[in-house]
């Protein structure tokens, strides 16, 4: 099992629990970071219509670009050591299920799910790279580095929290003001 593999309890030094660049494993976890990033391309252009102007549907395809870059990254690794299509289609199912139980209605739903689900997924296969030879964890990090284009998405939600706000803060001066 996992604790198996990583040498947990034995006493074992973080060296001597780094997962070999050749264990199966890694091509696994190559094949789903590869999906999702397909996953994430089509989910990201999906969402881009929902946005209110086109400032936010251009993000949205910036994002959605750099998620088919880190595809890129993802398959020129993974190629040498697999076929890349058939490694990635296992985990489809899982992903497409999860997108299609978190669809968002509105703009605000779909950044809030981009921001959550981007950094939940980022913490764990950043947690994992720790456990990976360099060579390996490199290229988990390099897809995973790059947060530059989703600043917008945090941007954007402090504006309609500001806003929201407002439109309370407005609405309390107005019944404040017909009560006197």
């Amino acid at each position: 099992g996992y604790s198996d593999l990583m040498g947990a309890g034995t006493g074992d030094t973080a060296a001597s629990r780094t997962v070999p660049a050749d264990h199966p494993g890694v091509n696994e976890l190559f094949a789903l970071l590869a999906y999702g990033e397909v996953a994430a391309f089509y989910r990201l252009t999906d969402e881009a219509r929902m946005a209110p102007d086109l400032r936010g549907r251009i993000n949205m395809a910036r994002m959605a670009a750099a998620e088919m870059g880190h595809y890129g990254v993802l398959h020129q690794t993974l190629e040498a050591r697999v076929d890349v299509l058939s490694a990635m289609v296992r985990y489809a199912p899982a992903l497409e299920n999860y997108h299609r139980l978190t669809m968002p209605s509105t703009w605000l739903e779909a950044l809030v799910k981009t921001y959550v689900g981007d950094a939940m997924a980022a913490d764990l296969y950043l947690a994992l790279a720790g456990s990976l030879p360099d060579e390996i964890a490199d290229v988990v990090r390099a897809v995973l580095a790059e947060t530059v284009h989703s600043q917008f998405v945090v941007a954007e939600v402090r504006a309609a929290v500001r806003k929201l706000r407002w439109g309370r803060t407005t609405n309390t001066i107005e019944a404040r003001s017909c009560v006197m």
